[in-house]
């Protein structure tokens, strides 16, 4: 078995990852190590924010916010097509490191490599990861599909699916789509659930972020695939109200840490690392990603 000897700490995950199953973790004789946990993702056509630097701390240890993040950190990105090299300044507001000057715009299909080095426990330690951009090309058919019928069916009977169609990333390792229902609450939610019905409004209410935030993703699009559709099924709907998903055209980087980070625990209970592409001193993810945003409404 895997013995945990550090937690890991992401703040502000970029998409919301929700696991089940209960395992156990004898952590009695684990050591510790420090490290430097990096959670940070760069869009193609945009500028350098939102990365989140911050340390692990021992899993018998209590959490001190206070220096969980790493804001004495040096934090560069290096554009490896010419070298050159950009440091992050940290941000106090957002808890997070930022490039705040205008000759930085992440350039599709292009490679970057964030570099980190920061003193943990009187140790001076050091990470990077290099990431990979997707092309440009991701584009929505549709930016707003208009207003449905909770599992509205057609004239056959049968259920229509919620499709999004989209012009595909050419390189990209999967299409992820983050999918969040911007009027959530205790009185939207949907209590006659296809699915699964709840109608204890504190379990709702102690869970609406869980219901509130969900996923798909879709992998191996054919290269020079044109147009493609995905059909989210009603199980990712729980409340009535408006809805916004933004699209992901995911780097390796990015896919991997996603479909590993919230699969952490094989069947016999065993529990294992994430895929995390993190060179040196460091955990955590490095991803890029191309986007897209889509809005629809879900009515009675």
């Amino acid at each position: 078995m895997k013995k945990y000897s550090y937690l890991l700490v992401l703040i502000n995950t970029l998409l919301y990852l929700s696991g089940c199953g209960e395992g156990h973790v004898d952590i009695t004789d684990a050591s510790y190590s420090p490290k430097i946990v990096i959670n940070a993702y760069i869009f193609g056509g945009q500028k350098v924010k939102d990365i989140k630097i911050t340390r692990n701390i021992p899993l018998t240890q209590s959490i001190d916010t206070s220096t969980i993040i790493l804001q004495n950190a040096l934090v560069k990105i290096i554009d490896l097509g010419n070298n050159k090299v950009y440091t992050l300044t940290y941000n106090p507001i957002n808890y997070s490191f930022e490039y705040t000057g205008n000759d930085l715009i992440i350039d599709y299909g292009k490679s970057y490599k964030i570099d980190v080095q920061a003193i943990i426990d009187g140790q001076d330690l050091h990470a990077s990861s290099t990431t990979v951009v997707p092309l440009s090309g991701l584009k929505a058919d549709k930016p707003d599909l208009g207003s449905m019928t909770y599992r509205e069916t057609n004239a056959n009977g049968d259920v229509n699916k919620i499709n999004i169609s989209f012009k595909p990333s050419g390189n990209s390792s999967a299409t992820i789509f983050s999918i969040v229902a911007l009027d959530a609450s205790v009185g939207s939610f949907i209590y006659n659930n296809y699915y699964y019905s709840e109608t204890d409004t504190q379990k709702i209410a102690h869970a609406l972020d869980r219901y509130k935030q969900n996923y798909a993703f879709q992998i191996n699009i054919a290269p020079g695939t044109q147009d493609f559709t995905m059909a989210l099924d009603w199980f990712t709907i729980w409340f009535y109200g408006r809805y916004r998903v933004i699209i992901y055209a995911a780097d390796k980087n990015f896919y991997d840490y996603f479909i590993t980070a919230q699969n952490v625990m094989e069947l016999d209970g065993n529990f294992h690392e994430p895929q995390m592409h993190i060179d040196g001193d460091g955990i955590g993810v490095f991803g890029s990603a191309v986007t897209d945003t889509v809005y629809f409404s879900v009515k009675q």
